[in-house]
């Protein structure tokens, strides 16, 4: 059950392996000890889902606010704006249900003032408010696994109003379109502000980032194996703009020891938004669209005349393959490789092959004359992109199916040109193309191969690894390839099979 969860993630934006923490010491818990139960595992299966479509939401939230500033303020909002706001209003809302689900399904332990401590070794146990955690059995181990679910479910809330919802809501004429003119129900975003700024439910939310900052504390400095899941959850808690927020500016206001006396605690809540929003405009923006990295990748650093010569080397219908380990979710997901993309060419290329003026790609020509090569099934959508974007990765391969003839190749780019404006699809099902997920766009693309599939949760999915294994059986042949941001020479066949052992 647990490897058909971990497959049904296996298309995500990132799909590549996840490097699990060295074995511990005999008295710390083992990777055999370490098992996350069928219910928890798909639970962060679906969980994760929700995050990736959160993430997409809040990056055309926006994107559309910026784009429409001075209408969302003074200007006149036409009527497709307005019908724009209702829909991305309903999502949210749609996802706040179904995130507020888990975000209180495991809060017990910082409910109703109880004292919770973090005590390796000690034995899980309870007496009368106050709650032992040993990290080190397996009832401590649930407990943890429990409340990171909740921390993380309240922090992508938290993180969904500061950085989707609060740019219109400051606004006097979106919080009235908004509470009156939605169909969703009168006032309800005035009562999710409520609930933003309600310090009770912060107060919880900072007790919950203390445990959890104990738990991590402690697991890195034993060693301490964790499991896949968990390794995700601790590191989407720690790249979430609040929680850094409430770690760096609210650590000495939000006193948990005052806990009894939060009646008499009035935070300015003027004062409060000021802070947090120059915080989080200031310090994360750039992960809060939902690219969450730790750096850059490798082969940013390359050169002029290298970027120049990969594109040289470059003819239309050419399958791009990357890995990009510094991304969240490549640490959940196995498999080397992580995306899937398509090389069209440029003028020159299509005219040659008589699709320039083709009704379908006409609308994208000056994207094409402005370097736009690649379409590309991101959250957002799929897109045309230029090389310069595509390479913020570690790893590049690149794949050419010999076999094309003209005619191929003009229905298929055709074809590849038709999925741009499509929305990411969540579901990973290939036997739908209304929706595209990164790997599906060759599937989609190229009818002349059989591509290997995999059935998980009753849905045929393709991995990147799954295209790249069409090496081996010398459907696809590779002509360029990069490992960490060097050039890779020689037998690139052979150097493929050993990146898909790995």
């Amino acid at each position: 059950m647990k490897k058909l969860i971990l497959i049904s993630l296996l298309t995500l934006v990132s799909c590549s392996n996840f490097t699990r923490t060295p074995a511990s010491p005999p008295e710390i818990l083992t990777s055999e000890d370490v098992q996350v139960n069928e219910v928890l595992a798909s639970e962060v299966a679906e969980f994760q889902v929700m995050v990736e479509e959160a993430l997409v939401w809040r990056a055309k939230a926006m994107e559309f606010a910026e784009k429409n500033a001075k209408k969302l303020k003074r200007e006149r909002l036409t009527h497709e704006d307005i019908q724009s706001i209702h829909e991305s209003a309903q999502t949210y809302l749609n996802l706040r249900e179904r995130l507020m689900k888990y975000a209180s399904k495991y809060q017990s332990l910082v409910d109703d003032g109880t004292i919770v401590k973090y005590v390796p070794g000690e034995k899980t146990s309870k007496s009368l408010n106050v709650y032992y955690i040993d990290p080190l059995d397996a009832k401590g181990q649930e407990l943890l696994f429990q409340t990171k679910i909740s921390l993380n479910a309240a922090l992508v809330l938290y993180d969904s109003y500061m950085l989707g919802l609060y740019p219109y809501y400051k606004s006097r004429k979106m919080r009235k379109l908004l509470n009156t003119d939605f169909v969703g129900g009168k006032f309800e975003f005035d009562e999710i502000t409520d609930s933003f700024f309600d310090v009770t439910q912060r107060t919880k939310m900072y007790l919950s980032i203390q445990l959890f900052d104990k738990d991590i504390a402690y697991k890195e400095a034993s060693k301490t194996f964790v499991s896949a899941e968990e390794k995700y959850l601790d590191l989407l808690a720690l790249q979430s703009p609040f929680y850094n927020f409430m770690k760096e500016k609210y650590k000495s206001i939000v006193d948990p020891s005052s806990f009894k006396n939060i009646s008499n605690r009035i935070f300015d809540r003027s004062s409060f938004v000021g802070d947090l929003f120059t915080y989080s405009t200031s310090k994360v923006f750039g992960n809060s669209v939902g690219l969450i990295a730790f750096r850059k990748g490798r082969m940013t650093k390359i050169s002029r005349r290298e970027k120049a010569h990969i594109k040289e080397n470059m003819k239309p219908l050419d399958i791009l393959l990357e890995k990009t380990p510094f991304r969240l979710t490549d640490k959940f997901i196995p498999g080397f490789y992580g995306h899937v993309a398509i090389w069209v060419g440029n003028e020159d290329e299509l005219k040659a092959l008589g699709v320039w003026d083709n009704p379908v790609v006409k609308p994208y020509q000056e994207a094409i004359k402005d370097g736009h090569f690649i379409i590309e099934a991101l959250r957002p959508g799929v897109q045309i992109n230029t090389l310069d974007h595509f390479l913020n990765i570690d790893d590049l391969l690149v794949l050419r199916d010999p076999s094309l003839t003209d005619e191929q190749r003009k229905e298929f780019l055709v074809r590849a040109f038709a999925q741009i404006g499509k929305d990411y699809d969540f579901n990973f099902d290939v036997e739908t193309d209304k929706k595209i997920v990164c790997s599906e766009i060759v599937y989609v693309v190229f009818h002349n191969i059989d591509w290997p599939t995999e059935k998980a949760l009753g849905r045929f999915t393709i991995s990147p690894d799954n295209v790249a294994a069409k090496v081996s059986d010398g459907v696809l042949v590779p002509v360029q390839m990069y490992s960490d941001g060097e050039k890779v020479e020689g037998d690139l066949i052979k150097a493929v099979e050993e990146k898909l052992k790995e």
